[in-house]
């Protein structure tokens, strides 16, 4: 069912509206993706840092 618009430009606006919403969410998305690679990358590094000290302390 088509829907009729009685304001001008009302369409277009709600078009741009949801293409705001679309964006913000797909930057939040990236944003917690980012922070979550981060996060394992950090902890990566902890780990070889953690096996470096414990070859070297056993040595």
């Amino acid at each position: 069912m088509a829907l009729v618009y009685s304001i001008p430009n009302q369409r277009d606006a709600e078009t741009l509206a949801i293409r705001r919403v679309i964006r913000a969410s797909n930057a939040e998305h990236i944003a917690r993706r980012r922070a979550r690679d981060e996060a394992e990358r950090q902890a990566a590094t902890l780990r070889h840092v953690e096996r470096a000290f414990t070859i070297v302390g056993s040595a």
